[in-house]
């Protein structure tokens, strides 16, 4: 018996794992959890597996082992939760700032875009929260296809409920509010955000939220305050003094996006321009140049300009960035709105050489 769990990284997400443990535990007396992130943590995970039912998780599978986990022939379940808890999870228990915690977040919830978009893949969303821990645990044991008496649905459903000293008819939310002495970690984050941080989180949630629910994805548009511009003089925050020599004039803003094919749209201002001038454009992964586009520099005006690219690892970051190719002894260059919109999959993963890959290790996992 193996059972896959996918989780956001929060509370609800990890207690998820906590969750399929005891319904394994309560049908067949014991279980091997296997944590991992890619196909070689799933293989020194698997060698101890002998006759026990396994459960693999995992919180940020890389392309191959999330590929290989949706078009297996086993379960596989997920427990995602709201994205402003995962913000608040990372400011508050991993002490990141944040900015970084969004950048955090946008990786776990790239990495778990494939399971969202899965048929396969059974979501437990924040709404079962609102659920007993009975319902939950019987929706759970359907799902998996488990053939279990009520009798020991029940039980799995105590031992789940009682290490916070609950009953089984308590509710998810009371269970978890109990886990952070009282308070959810959305109440943590609206409390703790507010002003200009506040805007961030909402937008992270508006963006990366449908990320998770397997719907359509649409245009999203990245703040200018995770991006970086060389800063001369008092020039406002996203506005770069040309004067100077060539060298790169914007970069950011390091989020992640989920396997497939994106286009970015970059819209900027120029002011002063007069001798002329010409920029490139960018999109860098882990130092590598995905796409690249030159456009001669305005006198001045508004004007945009479109990077295609496709991502097949969420896992690293993505830097634009915008250069200028030649010294400058006037002008101005203001950066004022990057879009990000899906396009076609150029990638086409299901019947590329990745699947390939993994046939020897889904065969042997059989």
């Amino acid at each position: 018996m193996l059972v896959s769990v996918l989780s956001t990284p929060t509370s609800y997400g990890y207690w998820g794992y906590t969750l399929v443990g005891h319904i394994l535990d309560a049908m067949y007396g014991a279980h091997l959890h296997i944590h991992c992130l890619d196909l070689e943590g799933l293989r020194a995970g698997w060698s101890a597996a002998k006759d026990k039912p396994v459960v693999v998780t995992s919180d940020r599978p890389d392309t191959p082992l999330s590929f290989l986990l949706i078009t297996s022939s086993f379960p596989v379940v997920a427990f995602f939760d709201e994205p402003r808890d995962a913000l608040a999870n990372a400011v508050i228990f991993d002490r990141l700032a944040l900015p970084e915690a969004i950048r955090f977040c946008a990786q776990y919830f790239s990495c778990l875009a494939g399971g969202a978009g899965s048929e396969h893949v059974r979501l437990f969303g924040a709404q079962w929260r609102q659920a007993s821990v009975s319902e939950l645990v019987a929706a759970v044991v359907a799902a998996i296809g488990l053939e279990a008496d009520a009798a020991l649905v029940a039980e799995a459903a105590r031992r789940v409920a009682s290490e916070q000293g609950l009953g089984a008819d308590a509710t998810v939310e009371q269970v978890m509010r109990r886990r952070l002495n009282g308070e959810t970690l959305t109440e943590l984050a609206l409390r703790r955000f507010q002003g200009p941080e506040r805007a961030l989180v909402d937008w992270f949630a508006a963006s990366y939220g449908p990320v998770l629910t397997g719907g359509e994805r649409d245009m999203l548009e990245w703040p200018l305050d995770l991006f970086s511009v060389e800063r001369k003089g008092d020039s406002d925050a996203k506005s770069v003094e040309l004067i100077g020599s060539a060298r790169h004039i914007v970069w950011g803003p390091y989020l992640h996006l989920p396997v497939g094919g994106w286009r970015a749209r970059v819209q900027f201002e120029t002011i002063g321009n007069l001798s002329g001038n010409e920029i490139e454009g960018d999109i860098c992964t882990q130092n590598k140049q995905l796409v690249r586009v030159n456009a001669k520099l305005p006198v001045h005006g508004y004007f945009e300009f479109a990077l295609d690219f496709a991502i097949a690892d969420p896992n690293s970051p993505i830097e634009l960035r915008v250069r200028l190719l030649k010294g400058a002894i006037e002008g101005r260059f203001g950066l004022r709105r990057v879009t990000i919109e899906p396009i076609a999959d150029p990638g086409q993963l299901a019947n590329g050489p990745i699947s390939k890959h993994f046939e020897a290790l889904q065969h042997s996992l059989r």
